[in-house]
Formats: structure tokens, sequence, C-alpha cells
């Protein structure tokens, strides 16, 4: 028996969405009954495999770049990108394929076949819930939903991240997903607990690390480094379509404290935690069924958070710990307050600790698939 995992973002440099894929990836490889895992992916590159494990192997499919603010040239190009992708994922009817949402699109080829294989559809994000402002949007948001609700007519098993997930799904389609959690893998935790603390110096270092996105809405970031020009220092370290447009605003406003490194590998990342005092993360309004998965990260390493999110997932689940200021999304007053408070509360190494055992109790990735692997069981 074969699993083949097919996502829309590329493997291994996909960010957030690679994590996940990787541990699913992983754990599923150590099932006896499963021979081989395989990871279809796209690339900027050409075809190729590249063998990740002696088990599991990730087959990227050439696919243009594309400029992921252009809504409409996103769109056609996430619908070519499927009917690439899934030919190699329906060679054999004799697989189970998992695909990966966010990209609903890449549902489309399944809509115009026959079942032929035990289908998992991971949804990491509900995107028709974000897809509501502007007649363009909510007709696309109707659309992706009903796409969405003809591939669950197809589909033996449907995973989210998390509880809100669950409820949009079961509200929108009667259908109760199981859980299968994001958060930090086991060897991460191990890697970034051993970052050392940080005595405090006389500019407070400010880092972001992720996505540079339009999710993320870092305009408020950097408003806020503008407003501390003084005595903050702010990182900005990763790529994504608004890196330029940041950049450049910075220029013309002449922010002088602010530094973009651009892309990192995973590896090289701990450095910049280490050097943080602070670190910041922030979703959008629109995301509110979303978790930024980096946050758990940023917890691990032992530093302050400063994290901006809307009402829902993110912000009831990492106000369960210490350490960590939360502010409405976007909003440079409350953001303004928040630093305030989180500069001035105690962050005690008993807080680390507590910080540490809740995520090893709740948060491992490889923990929350266990309800996986026996509905894998099931299937085979």
């Amino acid at each position: 028996m074969k699993i083949i995992i097919v996502t829309s973002f590329p493997f291994p440099d996909g960010k957030a969405t690679s994590n996940r894929i990787k541990v699913f990836a992983e754990e599923i490889s150590i099932k006896n009954k499963i021979n081989s895992v395989e990871i279809v992916a796209p690339s900027n590159k050409k075809n190729r495999v590249i063998p990740l494990s002696p088990k599991i192997d990730i087959v990227n499919i050439y696919v243009p770049s594309v400029d992921k603010s252009k809504f409409f040239l996103r769109a056609i190009s996430e619908i070519k990108m499927a009917f690439s992708l899934w030919p190699y994922a329906t060679r054999s009817n004799k697989n189970i394929i998992i695909i990966s949402i966010p990209s609903v699109l890449l549902l489309l080829p399944l809509l115009m076949q026959k079942k032929r294989n035990f289908l998992i559809l991971d949804v990491r994000d509900a995107v028709w819930s974000y897809l509501s402002e502007g007649l363009i949007k909510a007709f696309a948001g109707w659309v992706i939903k009903h796409i969405f609700k003809l591939a669950l007519t197809k589909a033996d098993l449907v995973t989210v991240t998390n509880s809100y997930e669950f409820q949009n799904i079961k509200n929108f389609f009667g259908y109760e997903p199981l859980i299968v959690k994001n958060g930090i893998s086991k060897s991460k935790m191990l890697e970034l607990q051993s970052i050392k603390s940080k005595l405090p110096t006389a500019k407070i270092n400010v880092s972001y690390i992720g996505n540079v996105g339009l999710a993320q809405e870092l305009d408020v970031l950097i408003d806020f480094t503008k407003k501390y020009k003084s005595n903050i220092e702010t990182n900005i370290i990763g790529d994504g379509i608004k890196l330029n447009y940041l950049k450049n605003r910075c220029v013309t406003e002449k922010i002088d404290n602010i530094n973009f490194y651009g892309h990192v590998s995973s590896e090289k990342v701990s450095i910049y935690l280490e050097k943080s005092d602070i670190l910041f993360a922030q979703i959008g309004e629109n995301f509110k069924s979303a978790i930024p998965t980096k946050v758990f990260e940023y917890i691990a390493s032992g530093r302050k958070v400063l994290l901006g999110a809307p009402e829902g997932a993110a912000k009831n689940t990492f106000q369960k710990f210490y350490g960590i200021e939360i502010f409405p999304a976007g909003n440079l007053e409350n953001m303004v307050k928040s630093y305030e408070n989180l500069i001035n509360k105690e962050f005690s190494e008993e807080d680390k600790k507590y910080n540490i055992h809740l995520l090893l109790t709740e948060y491992i990735r490889e923990n929350s698939m266990v309800g996986l692997l026996e509905a894998l069981n099931k299937l085979e």
C-alpha cells in the first residue's frame, strides 16, 4: 500500500504547510502496511524525484511561478497546477491519496473522475469562509464552497487542524471531520529548547519570522517600528509577495531600524530567535479559523511573543500561554499597549517551563496523528 500526499505548496520549502505534511509522511511511513509515501508538490525547477528517507520520496512537478496578489491569475495558475499534479497521484488505484488544502482548486480534477482510490481531504484552512468581502470574492467563495461540497461525496475521511475548522465544516456541510492538530514537532521542540536566554540590551530586538504575505498584514509592524525608532530594532526574516512592497515603504519613509533578511533556511532560524527579545506574529481579521503555527516555535524558544489576532482560533489557543500579549490584528494603538505590557511583564523560568509542558502535552504534531493512523487502519 502506498500513500500519496498532494499539496499545492512547494515541498520542503512550503513553510507551515510543509511542516504538517512532513510529519504526516514520517508518521504514516512507520506503519508496517505502508510500503512507501510520495509527496507530490509543485516546484519552480524541473520535474524530479528526491528521496527524503528510505520510504518517502518527493515528486516535484514544474509549475511556473505567479504573482499571488493577482486574484484571477492566481486562480488560473492553481487550476493548471491541479491538472499537472493529479496524474501523478492517480497512477494506480491501490493507493490512499491525501489532498492537502487550502487550495480547494486542487480538487477540480477529482470531480471529473470516477473514484478509484481511498481519499482523505486534509483541510488546513477553511478558505471559503475568508472570501466574503466584495462581489467577486464572495462569488469565488461560493464556487470554492461548492467544489468542496462535491469533493466531500468522494472522500473517505476529512481532517482539520482545530475546532473552529471542525465547526465550519459541520455547519456548512453537515460533516464531522477528524481533528489533527497543528503544533510543533518533537525534533523542533528539542532544537528550540536549547536556545539560551538573552540579557536585555539598550535597543529591544523585535523579530518576525515567516511568510511575508497578504494574510500577515505586516504594515502595522512597519508603523510600530517607525513609532519606536530610537529604542527598537526590527528584523523581518522570510519572503513572500509583500516583501518588496515593505522594503520600498521603508526606503520611502526613511525607516532605518528595520532589517530585511529574506528567506532563511530552517537550520539558521534559531540564530535569529536567539538574538531576539520579542517575537512578533499576526494573522489578519479575515482568518478567524487559522492558527499561525510559527507561534508554537516562538513559545518553545523561550521568548516573549507579541501577537496580532482576531477573535477566534489563534487567540483562544495562545492566550493559554505565559509571556504572550494578544492585540486585535492590524490595530496600532492596541499593539503599542500590548507591547508596553509585554516589556514590563515578568516572564520567569517557571513560566517558560509551564509553556513547554503545555506544548508537550497538547501541541506535539506526532501525538495528534494517532486518530489519523487509526483511521488509516480502517481504510485498509
